[in-house]
């Protein structure tokens, strides 16, 4: 099943509350909870916080969004990252590889040998982590990103996917199918090739096509809003029935 959602830092300067209720105003399911500002690494206070208004509102938790970058120097304690996302009942901690591409990285190693440490840890508490597919890491081609995924060779280890405009569709569809058995979340937005934002519904029909690859998993995946339009909870509204229409 795909489960509609939000990408809670869309909307950085909304509450974590807030976000709740506009999610339950229109019918988006579950979240993906930023650590940088709605749930800060290791702050446990306010994951419990967050976990119970969630609770009381019927949604789920699809990820806990961090910002651990694998490999680096100076990243936050990747034990209270666990902890957080548990209190938040996240099955997966997103995970960024490491801050250099996959072209200038002249030695992957301890970026996947962190990743291996993470992913025992991570799997001891019956946690995932999910690979950020982003540039100027080691997941900004899809190339890579399998690289990355046989290097690492953990069963906990698992991808995210969001479009990359900046390519063709043939190569985002081909990113999307090779990525789809390790996939378990998926941010949707809809831009321009040279960054500009378009509402959802602008690129409904690339998204049909996305959509039809990702109901060839038998596994739930969390299908969420980012990078809205303007930042306006109006238009979360609009790309919400979007999503909503798309999904059904």
């Amino acid at each position: 099943m795909l489960i509609p959602g939000l990408v809670s830092i869309s909307f950085r300067s909304r509450t974590a509350e807030e976000l709740i209720s506009e999610c339950v105003r229109l019918g988006l399911k579950t979240v993906e909870w930023g650590g940088d500002v709605h749930v800060p690494h290791g702050d446990e206070k306010r994951a419990g916080e967050v976990a119970g208004r969630m609770a009381e509102a019927g949604l789920t938790t699809a990820a806990y969004g961090s910002y651990f970058r694998a490999g680096n120097e100076n990243q936050p304690d990747f034990g209270g990252i666990i902890a957080c996302a548990r209190i938040l009942h996240a099955p997966t901690i997103r995970v960024w590889a490491g801050s250099q591409g996959s072209e200038e990285c002249t030695n992957r190693k301890p970026v996947w040998s962190c990743l291996k440490e993470c992913c025992r840890m991570a799997a001891g508490h019956g946690l995932t982590l999910t690979l950020e597919c982003h540039n100027k890491t080691l997941t900004d081609t899809v190339e890579s990103t399998l690289q990355l995924l046989e290097e690492v060779d953990h069963p906990a280890l698992r991808c995210g996917w969001q479009p990359q405009f900046k390519r063709t569709e043939a190569c985002r569809m081909d990113w999307l199918r090779k990525v789809l058995p390790w996939l378990s979340t998926v941010h949707a937005f809809s831009w321009t090739g040279n960054g500009h934002r378009l509402a959802l519904a602008e690129n409904a029909a690339e998204w049909i096509r996305f959509l039809s690859i990702l109901r060839e998993r038998t596994q739930d995946i969390p299908v969420m809003l980012e990078f809205v339009k303007d930042d306006t909870l109006e238009q979360l509204a609009d790309d919400a029935e979007t999503l909503k229409k798309l999904l059904a």
